[in-house]
């Protein structure tokens, strides 16, 4: 016998007693989390007004479908671009603040719009407050 066909015989049983014991050569695939998130959001609707530079309308009426203390998903009639910073106010909850756009998908008739709050949230006083429209570089100098 020649070295090869002796080598070949030799790896070929330590394969086949591998594959007979049930060892794989190429690892189990591990199955994919749907949901990869840490922390669970609130299935809650609410209403909320979203405010960027070039919105067309200068705001954009949207509706809450679930919220987290780090993030939001809304619908909306419009799309907001990924990457896209922009203040939102969250008239149900009396709550407002910074946010980053992660995602924009079309769904059915609206946009679903998957919002990352940029820090924590400012409260509304009791008093009242609410953004308001000036000339300037945000809606080319038209009050809404």
């Amino acid at each position: 016998m020649d070295l090869p066909f002796l080598l070949a015989l030799v790896f070929g049983g330590i394969f086949a007693s591998l594959i007979w014991l049930g060892f794989r050569l190429v690892p189990a695939r591990v199955p994919v989390r749907e949901n990869q998130r840490t922390r669970r959001r609130s299935k809650i609707g609410f209403r909320a007004q979203l405010y960027w530079e070039g919105c067309s309308t200068g705001s954009l009426t949207a509706r809450g479908v679930d919220f987290h203390e780090n993030g939001a998903l809304v619908l909306a009639k419009r799309p907001a671009a990924p990457g896209t910073l922009l203040f939102a106010q969250f008239d149900t909850f009396n709550l407002a603040g910074f946010a980053y756009v992660r995602h924009c998908r079309k769904k059915r008739f609206r946009y679903a719009i998957g919002l990352e709050f940029r820090g924590a949230l400012l409260r509304e006083h009791m008093s009242g407050w609410g953004v308001q429209h000036t000339p300037g570089k945000w809606n080319n100098g038209v009050i809404g």
